[in-house]
């Protein structure tokens, strides 16, 4: 996956490009500290892009159009 790639959300039908290379997120709540590894994408219809983990494209709730 990479900037530009066209995804689907498999829930609504929304589709949206992905504006950001992979990157890692880490937050700590005391004891734990978490990571996970998000894209950004901009959504048809929305003003801004959001971040969205990496775990829906390869739990099938997004999904890669064109890459």
């Amino acid at each position: 996956m990479k900037v530009g790639d066209l995804v689907r959300d498999n829930g609504d039908g929304g589709y949206g490009l992905i504006t950001r290379a992979p990157y890692t997120v880490r937050w700590s709540r005391d004891p734990i500290t978490e990571t996970e590894n998000c894209i950004d994408i901009l959504w048809s219809g929305d003003k801004k892009a959001m971040r969205c983990d990496i775990g829906a494209v390869n739990k099938g709730w997004v999904e890669i159009v064109n890459g």
